[in-house]
């Protein structure tokens, strides 16, 4: 099956909330309305009870808020999936750029002046001879699926 006939991970995270949601709340209201029919048809001899309908409606609606909770969690794990497919990419080039970095040679003592501690080339600038490695800025977009 091809991605193209399927909405992407947020129209089906919204079509899901929304069938979730309004199915239940049918389907709450269809039972509500099937246990009032069923009590009036107990408690009265000429009442005539439409408590099947609105038993079957019920019915009809939870599998409607079935469907709903599906589309969310499908919705929901692709948008992980996708997540999870960037930041990987990201953390792959991290550690590459960590391991390629050069490792110098251990540093000589630094000379110690008369207070008792190293000499330092000023504050916030790096001793000479250890690498400065940058962190990769955090991809915009992930890898494009297949298909698309």
């Amino acid at each position: 099956m091809s991605y193209r006939y399927f909405p992407p991970a947020a129209g089906l995270t919204v079509w899901g909330i929304v069938l979730f949601v309004a199915g239940g709340a049918m389907s709450g209201w269809m039972w509500a309305s099937a246990v009032r029919e069923s009590f009036r048809e107990a408690t009265s001899v000429f009442y005539s009870s439409n408590a099947d309908v609105y038993t079957g409606f019920a019915v009809l609606f939870a599998m409607v808020s079935i469907a709903g909770f599906v589309l969310l969690t499908v919705g929901i794990s692709r948008a992980v999936k996708r997540a999870d497919q960037r930041y990987d990419g990201w953390f792959r080039t991290l550690q590459l750029g960590i391991a390629a970095a050069p490792h110098p040679a251990p540093l000589p003592a630094a000379p110690v002046h008369g207070h008792g501690r190293p000499h330092s080339p000023g504050p916030g600038i790096p001793p000479t001879g250890i690498p400065t490695t940058e962190i990769p800025p955090m991809p915009m977009r992930g890898p494009s699926q297949p298909g698309r």
